[in-house]
């Protein structure tokens, strides 16, 4: 059994039995690494595409005009209904 003073978090103490070895006794990045190759192999932007998460990939030099046209038209709505 080990210390509750090893662990940080509840959970961690609840695990101990299934994952006898206490965090701070593992490499620190190991499970960090792992989770981010994992999240990397699953989620690109093709991916968001796919799924309609990302609409479309808008270049750096049409961002501002994009921005201002989003803007004006938004505005034009807002007065549009304001007069209604």
């Amino acid at each position: 059994m080990h210390p509750a003073s090893e662990f940080s978090t509840v959970g961690e103490i609840l695990s101990a039995e299934t994952n006898p070895t206490p965090r701070s006794r593992r490499h620190p990045h190991r499970d960090a690494r792992q989770d981010h190759a994992e999240f990397e192999a699953i989620h690109n932007i093709d991916r968001a595409r796919e799924v309609g998460s990302v609409h479309s990939i808008v270049p750096a030099a049409d961002l501002r005009p994009r921005l201002v046209d989003a803007v004006e038209r938004g505005m034009g709505r807002t007065l549009a209904q304001s007069t209604e």
